[in-house]
């Protein structure tokens, strides 16, 4: 009777463990979201669609394209608009 008591205790022993190391992973993945800055400037509707953002030298670049064909690239840091270059359509 005592080996079994003994044996049914170290399973919870080892159960409880188990499942404790679990509950933590779990737990030690979930991590907090940034919070969200918001750019000091804007970009005229005018300017058409945003197609792409991608990195560039001097921060990030926003292309837009018209309904015309023209494309604009913005080069932008967290400060402001850096350059702008207007590509028109032939």
């Amino acid at each position: 009777m005592l080996k079994v008591r003994s044996l049914l205790l170290v399973v919870a022993v080892f159960v409880l463990v188990v499942f404790s190391f679990l509950g933590g992973r779990a737990t030690a993945q979930q991590q907090p979201l940034p919070t969200e800055q918001v750019v000091p400037f804007s970009f005229p509707k005018t300017w058409g669609t945003l197609n792409s953002i991608t990195t560039s030298p001097v921060g990030f670049a926003y292309a837009f394209e018209t309904t015309e064909g023209t494309i604009r690239v913005a080069q932008a840091t967290s400060v402001g608009v850096v350059q702008i270059q207007v590509i028109p359509r032939r």
